[in-house]
């Protein structure tokens, strides 16, 4: 049986198999812990990409001393997609995502990477699951 990612891009996605296609639109799903304190590589975006959306939902709350935050970008830019998202707190979070990286078409393949920074103590728990959405205009 082949997955959704390999029916619509004719190559396995080499970081998660967790892809889904509904009405032209992936749905690229990982997650990030408390304990990824050293970037993460999540899911690649394929070169042509253009993003629908993130979302990201925060499951059991991060919990250090000080502040709790996730950054989502690639090697050499780990902001590019969302900075500083606050993670203190479950729920879905929509703070800190960058607008500019949304609608537009990604140039080149974006291995995208997840990093969790604590502010004060090393938390003891936290977990977040980050969808991407995107779509190949053709």
């Amino acid at each position: 049986m082949v997955d959704q990612y390999t029916a619509v891009h004719g190559t396995s996605n080499p970081v998660t198999a967790a892809a889904s296609t509904t009405n032209g639109v992936v749905s690229l799903v990982a997650t990030l812990a408390y304990t990824d304190t050293v970037a993460k590589t999540l899911f690649t975006i394929p070169d042509g990409g253009v993003i629908v959306q993130w979302i990201l939902n925060v499951t059991t709350n991060f919990d250090s001393d000080g502040t709790d935050q996730v950054d989502i970008g690639v090697t050499g830019t780990a902001e590019k997609f969302a900075a500083n998202i606050d993670v203190s707190t479950t729920g879905l979070k929509t703070t800190g995502v960058v607008l500019s990286q949304v609608g537009i078409a990604q140039s080149g393949a974006q291995i995208v990477k997840g990093i969790y920074a604590a502010g004060g103590s090393a938390a003891s728990q936290g977990a977040m699951t980050i969808i991407v959405q995107y779509t190949i205009p053709g």
